[in-house]
């Protein structure tokens, strides 16, 4: 699962995200942005201690994560999930909380959130690092079970399949586009089509294919132009050919 989430990860996260300093242990950390580095840091097993006065940077939290349990990791996917770090991903079953690209996007969310609190002074060294041991140190079954009986209850609504629509929109994709769509379109687009459902809209598929189109085309505009010069001189070339 980690080798799955390092991919994932680097692909949900842009470049340049390890040198954000996202907090700091046992002192004053290094505002800002600097390289990542090693120093000030413990090395014990497969985990890294943050020492006295070390600023922690994404690499670092990345790191620790690797190191975590199986059991870890999904108890970490669970407090990311009830503080509604998931939000926006489409998620409609409780088992989805543990896809590693659900949690690399939430996991990012938090640490941004905490570079910012770092950065602004609301938050001091350790506190807002997206941890079992700092930030989720108070986190309960008690408030998972309410967050996960929420989801439950919440999706009692016949929500389309997130299958269909993913087949839906690569369709579209590679017809107006030329291309694959990426994992993070196509959770885009699955997550706007479950919220217009939560508003209470009616949504057939025809529609679906519709504004799958009409999303494609809106993302690249350019390339949407491409293919259709190309697909014209096709045509031309066709008509051609019959003379």
């Amino acid at each position: 699962m980690t080798t799955e989430f390092d991919q994932r990860f680097n692909t949900a996260q842009a470049g340049g995200m390890n040198a954000a300093v996202v907090g700091g242990v046992g002192g004053e950390a290094i505002m800002g942005r600097r390289p990542p580095s090693r120093e000030g840091l413990e090395e014990e097993g497969s985990l890294f201690r943050f020492g006295p006065g070390a600023a922690v940077g994404r690499s670092q939290i990345i790191e620790e994560y690797m190191g975590l349990s199986v059991e870890e990791q999904e108890r970490l996917a669970q407090a990311l999930f009830t503080e509604g770090l998931m939000n926006g991903l489409a998620i409609t079953a409780i088992d989805e909380i543990y896809d590693p690209y659900n949690v690399a996007i939430a996991l990012g969310k938090a640490m941004t959130q905490s570079e910012i609190a770092f950065e602004m002074g609301t938050a001091r060294g350790a506190e807002m690092l997206p941890t079992l041991e700092e930030r989720f140190s108070g986190f309960t079954d008690e408030a998972f079970n309410e967050a996960a009986g929420d989801l439950m209850e919440k999706y009692a609504v016949s929500y389309l399949d997130r299958a269909t629509l993913n087949n839906l929109y690569t369709t579209a994709y590679r017809t107006e586009v030329g291309r694959t769509p990426s994992e993070g379109q196509l959770q885009s687009f699955v997550a706007g089509i479950h919220a217009a459902q939560d508003a209470g809209q009616t949504i057939s598929l025809t529609n679906v294919s519709a504004q799958a189109r009409e999303s494609a085309r809106g993302l690249n505009p350019e390339r949407v132009q491409v293919m259709r010069e190309n697909k014209a001189a096709q045509s031309i070339m066709r008509a051609l050919e019959k003379l």
